[in-house]
């Protein structure tokens, strides 16, 4: 049995309060006609989704059906697809990430900042990061692993830590 099916059991009690129960309890959960973001076209892993990529689809949802999914186009734009979105389909909040910028493996521009003064250098990136996470680098030069915050640029900033 679906969302909003139950199983209609006659009540026991003769009056109107267990009539009334029974009514309650047997009535599906009110759906209502709703426009949901979807892909237009397939969406694959690791790309960036854009307004040209969404259109609109109108399902027959619940609350609780719609629980998970994208409710609107602002939600999915700019985040980066997990897995394959199929076209016309709703889309999973779980299949969505912030978009990576930082790729593990590669040398960034990094600076550290304390008291007026700066220092810069290149870092390697030991793990993926999106703009706010903090990861892992390891200064070449020197072999050292520092942790550091990802900008939205694209950067590292070195934490004093």
């Amino acid at each position: 049995m679906g969302i909003g099916h139950y199983k209609a059991v006659r009540p026991p009690v003769s009056g109107l309060l267990p009539v009334f129960c029974w009514l309650v309890w047997t009535v599906p959960a009110a759906a209502e006609i709703r426009a949901l973001p979807v892909p237009a076209a397939t969406i694959y892993p690791d790309e960036v989704i854009n307004g040209a990529m969404l259109s609109e689809r109108r399902f027959r949802v619940t609350t609780a059906s719609v629980r998970g999914f994208a409710t609107s186009g602002s939600a999915v734009l700019g985040k980066q697809a997990r897995r394959r979105l199929i076209a016309g389909e709703p889309i999973p909040l779980a299949a969505l990430a912030d978009r990576v910028a930082v790729r593990r493996g590669m040398s960034i521009a990094a600076a550290y900042q304390e008291d007026g003064f700066t220092i810069s250098t290149f870092l390697i990136a030991l793990q993926d990061g999106s703009s706010g996470d903090v990861i892992n680098a390891r200064n070449a030069a020197s072999g050292a692993i520092v942790r550091a915050l990802v900008r939205s640029d694209g950067t590292l900033l070195v934490t004093g830590e």
